[in-house]
């Protein structure tokens, strides 16, 4: 096992027993037996270390999560992880992992408009490229922190109806929206 995944799931297992704020790099470096230099190498502060440790542990209990759609695709199943998984939940919130995962849907969302890119033989101007991709992240996290903010009361099904119906299909609409202002002007 390499340390970025040891530290990964050393950061996991202290997550689920102890509040973010006790958490410490020596700790974390202990329970993982990876050193304080190796993990500076790999991460830059526990936060990041708390968001990228919550995606593993869901792309390792849904293997198949690996593009935007399938985020899209999987929104019922990561929120019930997220359900069974309050604490860890919390603590992630503690960590204050908003701008890691702005940043990396944003990165699944630019790969899904450079695939559609292709498809539709149109590009987008980096403008608007930045403008979808703020958007679409940013409603995406909006529903998953009003669930986590309901303490997982929502109904799993009611976020997922809610997010496929505002991001199903946004990225191709989007750039197909653009096509047309394109061609109009």
């Amino acid at each position: 096992m390499y340390a970025e995944e040891k530290l990964k799931i050393a950061m996991i297992d202290l997550m689920e027993t102890e509040p973010f704020e006790k958490i410490t790099v020596t700790k974390l470096c202990k329970q993982s037996n990876v050193s304080r230099p190796t993990f500076y190498h790999h991460f830059t502060s526990l936060g990041s270390l708390a968001f990228e440790a919550m995606v593993y542990q869901v792309t390792k209990l849904y293997p198949g999560i690996q593009t935007w759609e399938d985020w899209l695709d999987h929104i019922k199943p990561v929120m019930l992880f997220m359900r069974d998984h309050k604490y860890l939940v919390h603590n992630c919130g503690a960590a204050s992992i908003h701008e890691e995962a702005a940043a990396f849907l944003t990165r699944l969302i630019k790969k899904s408009i450079k695939r559609q890119e292709t498809l539709l033989n149109y590009h987008l101007s980096a403008i608007n490229e930045g403008f979808v991709t703020r958007l679409y992240a940013e409603t995406y996290l909006a529903l998953m922190i009003e669930f986590a903010a309901s303490d997982m009361t929502i109904d799993p099904d009611i976020i997922d109806t809610q997010c496929k119906a505002l991001l199903g299909d946004a990225v191709v609409n989007a750039l197909r929206g653009f096509m047309r202002v394109d061609q109009q002007s």
